[in-house]
């Protein structure tokens, strides 16, 4: 939004909201793995998340290569955060 509203309070409140989403997403990740996944397959799950993870942020710079804009990468992100979503919706043993 601020390439089109510019202004000092979308800028904090992003900064904000998103400073403090990022420093605690590692060991909430972390944490969750470890607890739903218990067992000696456990390194191979919590790997393959960062692997997603990596290949994520990969595919967000590709996108911004191509198109040299950030918008259709925003898109991509929310496609991503929706397909992420659906596991929690459908499996029960998530949303505990």
């Amino acid at each position: 939004m601020l390439q089109w509203y510019p202004n000092y309070w979308l800028l904090t409140g992003f900064i904000i909201c998103f400073g403090s989403m990022i420093g605690s997403r590692g060991p909430l990740i972390t944490a969750t793995a470890l607890k739903i996944f218990r067992g000696e397959r456990v390194g191979t799950i919590y790997g393959t998340i960062m692997i997603g993870s990596g290949l994520g942020s990969w595919g967000g710079g590709l996108i911004h290569d191509w198109t040299h804009s950030y918008n259709p990468l925003i898109a991509f992100a929310l496609v991503n955060v929706v397909l992420g979503l659906i596991p929690f919706l459908v499996v029960p043993a998530l949303r505990r």
